[in-house]
């Protein structure tokens, strides 16, 4: 019996292995968004599967045994009111599937952290910086256009890695970064080598030019530099007095070499900050958003996974204030800062049962490094990693990014393996646990299946697309079909609009204006202030001479996104097919006066004052 449980064991590690290896590395092109659903399934799937193999690892023990009782009350905490959140979302399904993912992600992270044993604890470990030395060795590629997947976007040299995103890619990279750093200072084996993987992942990291993730480097740099400086006063002091003339000189030299560069670091700054003036601006509506949510749902948010479908909205609001109208519509499904869209998403309880957990976090850093002066590479590396992520947080989301949000927990729940606390026994009820493992087996075989449909509604959306491209619209209409049919929840929260207004549009480029809004309603009813689907559903509307519903419509398209031309020009249109001259020509002259290029309108305007 001792045998088959250490045999059960044996496959529970290796699960383990298998998830921390898979998640950061995999990614799937037939994908709208290649690697955000592509890592959700294995998360979906594999821990799962591992909770399922845990299961039965402690049928016969009948004992679940939690090796820290701190962070699971805050856990539970922020899960519940997670859950809870879904009860106030727009789109209940979609958020239900957020939880889900979430669910699986921190308590999948804690149960790995729970059953692990030291020697495991550091292949672990291995298997993180291995992986991600992988990934640093494809982004380094990337930036030299030697990308043998040829990813469909270009981001002028800056490495995706396999997270299809150097914004996201940088933050991934954080934690193998400060892990390797303290093994560095701390470990007196193999230097050379983690010097040289250090240096691997740090140019990669480089080359991603991401502000965010620079200036949280720096600031887990700073708590790495003082922690280490408050463990080793005494040996950091003594280098000091020995090499006092090297350091003079050496800051000599630093101060000559910053006198020389001078010029050519003001021009680059400038430069840089040309280019991401834009995005500075985007960013700073995206927060603004954000605020605006957590003021009308201030309890618990506008439900998990919900971001995306209130922004347009929001924005609208904004874009709609006379000192913003230069600004226009901006896609996005994440405010680009993790503490607002918690915020956002799951109201103050939720953002405040985070904080609970990372307090708790603090506290633990606090007894390892302050009260014990623990100077363990792992702990110290873990440390900065976590608190490194937090601060690139506030100027980005790391929760849209699987393999990060997962590394973030799993690291975050394995700094307590450092100190000694009491293990807590809980009892269990042999039918209970029984019921547990035959539930989870059937809810993973329900996934497999889901993650399945998902797969082949991806294929079926571009094989689709492909044919509506090729003017082979019953081929198309076909496909989409089939794509409804399988039910999928959500292919990716990147798509601007759902799959059935890709049904739709093929259904009216082939004349078929009756199955075309009845698909635009179907895609509405999913998101409903996507500004491109409500201006081709109000100009379908208007072409079958519904023009009150179709001015309906297409004041809202407007309103979401001001400067929307076709919008404007098909809510002209539907007044004056309804016999107001008048209200055409105003939406027409306002439109010019915060847009004076459009020739279109400006001809449309013309025809209008002939008219009269």
């Amino acid at each position: 019996m001792e045998f088959k449980r250490e045999y059960i064991k044996l496959i529970l590690n290796q699960v383990i292995i298998f998830i921390i290896i898979l998640v950061p590395l995999i990614f799937w092109q037939p994908f709208f968004d290649p690697f955000g659903p592509a890592q959700l399934m294995v998360i979906r799937v594999f821990i799962p599967f591992f909770i399922l193999i845990y299961l039965i690892f402690i049928y016969k023990k009948e004992n679940l045994i939690i090796k820290n009782y701190f962070f699971l009350i805050p856990i539970l905490i922020y899960l519940t009111i997670s859950f809870i959140s879904i009860f106030f979302s727009i789109n209940k399904e979609i958020s239900f599937k957020y939880f889900v993912e979430l669910f699986l992600t921190i308590i999948g992270a804690f149960l790995i952290y729970n059953v692990l044993e030291e020697k495991i604890f550091k292949k672990l470990v291995f298997f993180v910086l291995f992986v991600h030395i992988i990934i640093s060795i494809y982004g380094i590629l990337q930036h030299y256009d030697m990308d043998f997947f040829k990813w469909n976007t270009n981001f002028s040299g800056r490495p995706l890695g396999t997270i299809g995103n150097p914004d996201f890619f940088a933050t991934e990279l954080l934690i193998p970064l400060f892990l390797l750093m303290s093994y560095m200072v701390f470990n007196k084996k193999h230097k050379i080598i983690t010097g040289i993987f250090f240096f691997i992942i740090f140019i990669c990291f480089i080359f991603t030019k991401v502000v965010g993730a620079y200036i949280g480097f720096i600031s887990g740099l700073i708590i790495l530099i003082a922690t280490i400086y408050y463990l080793k006063k005494e040996i950091i002091n003594d280098f000091f007095k020995k090499h006092k003339i090297l350091i003079a000189i050496g800051i000599i030299l630093f101060a000559i070499s910053l006198v020389i560069i001078y010029p050519y670091l003001i021009s680059f700054v400038k430069e840089k900050f040309s280019d991401k003036k834009r995005s500075i601006i985007h960013r700073m509506l995206m927060w603004e958003v954000s605020l605006l949510m957590i003021k009308d749902y201030p309890v618990y948010g506008t439900g998990i996974g919900t971001y995306r479908l209130h922004y347009p909205y929001y924005q609208g609001i904004i874009l709609n204030n006379e000192k913003n109208k230069v600004y226009d519509y901006v896609v996005t499904w994440m405010p680009h800062q993790n503490f607002l869209l918690i915020g956002a998403e799951t109201g103050i309880l939720g953002l405040g049962s985070f904080l609970l957990i990372l307090t708790v976090f603090f506290i633990i850093n606090y007894k390892i490094f302050i009260r014990y002066k623990i100077s363990d590479p792992l702990a110290l590396g873990g440390m900065a990693g976590i608190f490194s992520i937090l601060a690139s947080s506030f100027f980005n989301t790391f929760y849209n990014i699987p393999s990060t949000t997962f590394l973030f927990f799993l690291f975050l729940f394995l700094q307590n393996s450092f100190l000694k606390t009491k293990e807590i026994k809980i009892r269990l009820d042999k039918n209970i646990l029984l019921l547990t493992t035959i539930l989870t087996a059937i809810v993973l075989v329900y996934i497999i299946a889901s993650d399945g449909k998902t797969l082949l509604s991806n294929v079926y959306l571009k094989k689709a697309n492909k044919f509506v491209k090729d003017k082979d619209y019953q081929k198309a209409i076909n496909y989409y079909n089939r794509i409804i049919s399988l039910k999928p929840v959500e292919l990716t929260p990147q798509m601007d609009v759902g799959y059935f207004y890709f049904a739709a549009e093929a259904y009216r480029e082939n004349g078929d204006l009756k199955n075309a809004m009845e698909y635009y309603k179907r895609d509405i009813a999913i998101n409903p202030y996507c500004p491109e689907v409500n201006n081709m559903l109000g100009a379908t509307l208007g072409q079958s001479g519904n023009f009150d519903e179709s001015i309906k419509r297409l004041k809202l398209a407007i309103f979401v996104a001001p400067h929307y031309e076709a919008a404007i020009s098909n809510l002209a249109t539907a007044y004056m097919a309804k016999g107001d001259k008048v209200n055409a020509q105003k939406v027409l002259e306002e439109f010019l006066r915060n847009n004076n290029k459009s020739e279109k309108i400006k001809e449309m305007l013309d025809i209008i004052k002939k008219m009269q």
